[in-house]
């Protein structure tokens, strides 16, 4: 399975997520870099439930967390 995660860069501004594989946005959603990207965790929040569903997310985060 490809796992992708697509930044944008811009002069003067920290680069910011704009696509990427459910997994992967997930996965950037656990990692320091993520928790800290204040914008990604609130359109993340905000939009998942448009690719994936509440239990798959559940899922995935509990396999990160046993990984």
């Amino acid at each position: 399975m490809l796992l992708l995660l697509l930044f944008s860069y811009q002069e003067n501004l920290p680069p910011a997520v704009v696509s990427g594989t459910v997994p992967k946005l997930i996965h950037y959603l656990v990692l320091p870099e993520g928790r800290q990207d204040l914008h990604f965790l609130r359109a993340f929040l905000l939009c998942f439930r448009a690719f994936t569903t509440s239990q798959s997310l559940f899922e995935e985060l509990l396999r990160l967390y046993h990984e």
